[in-house]
């Protein structure tokens, strides 16, 4: 452990932004104090046990990439990053509802040429298409970028994507990583996003997948932290910042106590933020809701990893029996385990569980007809309506940097100006540059 100074920095929240904070503050020095509203930490990356299955399930299904280095940072700091699945070459299959199948694969190559070689082997897509994508992709590692107020779409347009490479390529892209259609979210972050995975070689563009519920993987967090000097204190919400003194911040919690510091990070979502720094509005823009699926049957129903479906509300399957470590026992009971992604859902989430569920299982019908044999044994429908901010081209240019009105209050979040889509990464980046502002103002 090492000999830290007299410096100390409060941080509200432990989310992915606030730990990866914490430990970077305290592995550099400064007494780190940590205080989270909720019984855990992870923020909205987070598991819990399915009460009937008696499975642990996320709050929604996760995947990472090979170019999450600020998130893949932070769990090497908690000795998890084992606990990620790695593909060893880049691999997507694409389901239509008509029963085609497509896949993204590079069986040749690694990196930007398997990127490449994976893309002209998509089947269902013509060699024009995927000529002038692999020209835009060209275009934009050369140092193409958005135009002001540019969409997705917008971008598509200008560089003559054809609507069957948009349908069966960009837009399942865009979902993924950006929580929005094409139409609505900021053309700048696609952008970044092919900077730093397709386009930037190696491993970046491989996709990682935890084994275990994320819980698990963030579970070292607390005692990491305390081997570092620092502490964690859940249960704890705070109440109001106090910046009275120019050269120190306190922060007052709900049960009257009173914590002072050199330093306050705020990582927490826009409306928190708001309350404690007594602000109309830090983000002018919507949240973008996502609704996750579970679904549990008498044998199992889907013959590949993952997919991506194409013509269906439904956008991603994944199977969980193949991805996640399970208890023997539970496998046995319910050997098919699906997990389903609905990103930027506004309209379903307004729906019951029942619906969406009937609606689920109709479209997986589609796509695996076999699905027609089995029994679904139980269910569980989760909304996220808050799961991420909708970066608009407008917004994108509203979000808030680390600093604060006041000197000594800095912020952290996902939703920040990290140039990157609200992602585990853009979170764990942004508490990086949180916390390098914090060593900056402790000189």
């Amino acid at each position: 452990m090492r000999q830290v100074n007299q410096k100390r920095c409060i941080i509200v929240g432990a989310g992915v932004a606030g730990m990866s904070a914490a430990l970077y503050l305290a592995e550099n020095g400064i007494q780190t104090v940590v205080l989270e509203a909720k019984p855990y930490v992870g923020g909205r990356a987070r598991s819990f046990v399915d009460e009937y299955t008696g499975e642990t399930i996320d709050n929604g299904q996760h995947v990472m990439m090979g170019c999450y280095h600020a998130f893949r940072s932070l769990l090497r700091r908690l000795r998890t990053e084992h606990l990620l699945q790695a593909q060893t070459s880049l691999r997507v299959v694409f389901r239509d509802a008509d029963g085609r199948v497509d896949v993204f694969e590079s069986r040749l190559f690694r990196g930007k040429l398997g990127a490449v070689e994976a893309l002209w082997r998509l089947y269902h897509i013509s060699r024009a298409s995927k000529l002038r994508a692999l020209l835009m992709m060209t275009k934009v590692q050369l140092g193409a970028s958005a135009k002001a107020n540019e969409t997705c779409a917008d971008f598509f347009q200008r560089h003559r994507q054809g609507d069957e490479c948009i349908r069966r390529f960009w837009e399942p892209l865009v979902l993924a990583t950006l929580n929005a259609e094409p139409r609505q979210v900021a053309a700048s972050l696609l952008i970044e996003v092919l900077r730093r995975s397709i386009l930037a070689g190696g491993s970046n563009s491989s996709l990682l997948i935890p084994q275990v519920g994320l819980s698990d993987v963030f579970a070292p967090f607390e005692q990491t932290l305390r081997e570092h000097g620092g502490t964690v204190h859940l249960r704890t919400r705070v109440a109001n910042i106090l910046c009275s003194d120019p050269t120190l911040v306190a922060v007052s919690t709900e049960d009257d106590r009173e914590l002072r510091a050199d330093a306050v990070i705020l990582a927490v979502p826009p409306k928190a933020l708001e309350k404690l720094m007594a602000l109309d509005k830090v983000f002018p823009g919507h949240q973008s809701p996502i609704v996750s699926v579970y679904l549990w049957f008498d044998r199992e129903v889907v013959p590949e990893d993952f997919a991506a479906v194409l013509g269906t509300t439904i956008q991603w399957v994944f199977n969980r029996r193949r991805l996640a470590v399970t208890e023997s026992g539970q496998s046995q009971r319910y050997p098919g385990h699906l997990a389903l992604t609905v990103s930027a859902a506004g309209g379903l989430s307004e729906r019951n569980a029942d619906e969406i569920v009937s609606l689920c299982l109709q479209e997986l019908q589609t796509v695996y007809p076999d699905i027609a044999q089995a029994t679904l044994v139980h269910s569980k429908v989760i909304k996220e309506r808050l799961a991420t901010v909708l970066c608009t081209p407008e917004t994108e240019a509203e979000r808030p940097t680390v600093h604060s009105s006041y000197p000594r209050v800095f912020i952290a979040g996902d939703w920040t100006a990290t140039g990157l889509p609200a992602t585990l990464e853009g979170a764990a980046q942004s508490g990086i540059e949180a916390a390098k502002a914090v060593l900056m103002s402790c000189k």
